[in-house]
């Protein structure tokens, strides 16, 4: 009986021993998976943003540009002005729900960390070290939260 009862005490540490292995591995193929699933993710974001052609899009963000220029440029009792207004608007929603952002960059403080390209004019409006972007010459677009276009902007500068 003594035999028994040790062979079965054996056999449960042996059973213990062996789940706990087996749950330490099951535990690690998880995290793998779930490390290469990640990676992949990341992989399929780029792939996808290459192959796909951003053309369009950068056309209608110039032309929404283009449209704002000329709007701040209207006095708002020019006839027509809310219709163009409101496409403009309606354009930049269909950028945006084919996940495309356009950035507000006018009239923000200019920074040298920003990641865009500028052209400097000198504004005598503007104090010693102040500068402000007052033109987006392309804008700054972004396809699902990544950049795919740097702005290209000018910067007024006080003197």
């Amino acid at each position: 009986m003594e035999t028994l009862i040790i062979l079965l005490s054996i056999a449960c540490f042996i059973f213990m021993f062996i789940s706990l292995k087996l749950a330490n591995v099951i535990k690690n193929d998880f995290v793998i998976k779930h490390q290469q699933n990640n990676e992949l993710d990341k992989l399929e974001f780029v792939k996808e943003t290459k192959e796909i052609d951003h053309s369009f899009a950068f056309r209608v963000a110039d032309e929404i540009i283009r449209l704002q220029l000329n709007l701040s440029k209207m006095d708002e009792s020019v006839k027509g002005y809310k219709q163009i207004k409101a496409s403009v608007r309606k354009l930049e929603q269909s950028l945006n729900s084919n996940h495309y952002e356009l950035e507000e960059l006018l009239n923000l403080p200019y920074d040298n960390g920003m990641n865009l390209q500028a052209s400097f004019v000198e504004d005598e409006n503007l104090n010693e070290n102040e500068s402000i972007i007052s033109r987006i010459i392309k804008p700054q677009i972004n396809y699902k939260g990544r950049l795919v276009q740097a702005a290209q902007v000018e910067v007024s500068q006080g003197f």
